[in-house]
């Protein structure tokens, strides 16, 4: 067993083990948010929503009808 297949079972098995955290890492970022998402959620505040006007319609060329766009 030389060095380079000595490094390559270590990496594999570093690769395997993040695998298998992976969804515990991603549940944990999920319910503990941290770092620049919460300085953004502070700096922003939130906004109501506001219903948009409706818009005029607009007469189509050479005749009476309006068109509801």
């Amino acid at each position: 067993m030389n060095v380079f297949t000595f490094i390559a079972v270590y990496a594999g098995l570093a690769v395997l083990v993040l695998a298998a955290l992976s969804p515990v890492i991603v549940e944990l970022d999920a319910r503990f948010p941290v770092g620049r998402r919460q300085r953004a959620a502070a700096a922003s505040p939130a906004r109501p929503a506001v219903p948009a006007a409706p818009r005029p319609a607009k007469a189509l060329k050479g005749t009476r009808i309006t068109a509801h766009a």
